[in-house]
């Protein structure tokens, strides 16, 4: 096992990712989708509205603290706590931040793909995915 990288390098990586998924037009349609990683008690998440091929070029990514999204949880409450950048944007962390806090991997991608769109309006959509997913809980 390698030296853990710095949470300054792990957020770059968050970036490039990203940057990378946001070009593929296939996975990402404009500012759908999102990405996180969880580093020592700290949810780097995508802030709403931005769209991840512009990772690197734009402010994005708010650490938000895992402690405070549990405690919303607690409270049946979303985390909405909008932070102000280095350059002074306000940005609010993605409205998808308790489902990225709550699931246990330290990186999360979501994406929108389109040919999984495709499948989820089609009439035999379920049916097809079922032969697909068989053996896995989707459902």
């Amino acid at each position: 096992m390698g030296t853990p990288l710095f949470p300054k390098q792990n957020v770059a990586a968050l970036e490039a990712l990203s940057r990378k998924l946001g070009q593929d037009p296939f996975l990402v349609q404009a500012g759908g989708g999102n990405t996180s990683l969880k580093d020592d008690g700290t949810l780097w998440i995508k802030a709403s509205g931005k769209w991840m091929i512009r990772a690197g070029e734009e402010e994005m990514f708010l650490p938000v603290p895992l402690d405070e999204v549990h405690a919303c949880i607690d409270r049946s409450v979303d985390y909405t706590e909008e932070q102000r950048t280095v350059s002074g944007a306000v940005l609010r962390p993605s409205v998808e931040t308790t489902m990225h806090a709550v699931l246990p991997q330290r990186v999360v991608i979501h994406v929108h793909s389109v040919n999984t769109l495709v499948w989820a309006v089609q009439p035999e959509g379920p049916e097809h995915l079922r032969k697909l997913l068989d053996g896995l809980r989707w459902e």
